[in-house]
């Protein structure tokens, strides 16, 4: 079974795989303070438990 595959990606699957990906890219462009400081956030939470 040592052989050549062949994979065939039409492009309508290309494309849509490309603004899939482009889409994520944007969004957390966009909202990249808003996720930063849920990050923060955790990590925060996480001290202050370990104050008490």
């Amino acid at each position: 079974m040592c052989g050549i595959i062949l994979a065939y990606i039409d492009p309508g699957v290309g494309s849509m795989l490309l603004q899939g990906l482009l889409a994520g890219l944007f969004a957390i462009a966009f909202f990249y303070k808003r996720i930063k400081n849920w990050v923060i956030g955790l990590f925060r939470k996480q001290q202050d438990r370990k104050d008490d």
